[in-house]
């Protein structure tokens, strides 16, 4: 859960923040390393 208030504060706001940032890119990367070949291999035994 967000606080929103949390946010808006510059000092504790922007670490908290860049935590959010570094969890969306390490959710991309495991989308593009586990679910995007697994993805592809679906497609060939879908042929």
């Amino acid at each position: 859960m967000m606080d929103d208030e949390l946010l808006k504060n510059p000092p504790v706001g922007s670490s908290v923040l860049e935590r959010i940032r570094d969890m969306r890119a390490s959710m991309c990367r495991v989308y593009l390393q586990v679910i995007c070949p697994l993805l592809a291999l679906s497609q060939l035994y879908r042929h």
